[in-house]
């Protein structure tokens, strides 16, 4: 694979030297941009890491979400039982 997006940045970025920020405010930081710069914010989250990350960079920073989406395979929730005391795998 190769990286054709802006490779000159990516090449001549110091990938060595860490942020002095924390990654928590990285995140919060970029909620922010998010919301500063758009009137509404709709998040399609998907369960996984990366959408959840995002989910909770606003939620934890009380940055408000217009908008969020839950999406997953319908397949998945064929053997699913509404028993919230249910602790079966399945």
């Amino acid at each position: 694979m190769r990286w054709f997006f802006n490779e000159t940045d990516f090449i001549n970025y110091p990938w060595h030297i860490e942020p002095e920020e924390n990654i928590r405010e990285l995140y919060r930081r970029r909620a922010q941009q998010i919301r500063d710069k758009y009137d509404y914010v709709r998040l399609e989250l998907s369960g996984g890491a990366d959408s959840g990350t995002v989910a909770f960079a606003f939620l934890l920073n009380g940055i408000h979400l217009d908008e969020v989406v839950y999406r997953y395979p319908v397949g998945g929730d064929k053997d699913c039982t509404d028993d919230p005391n249910s602790r079966n795998a399945e």
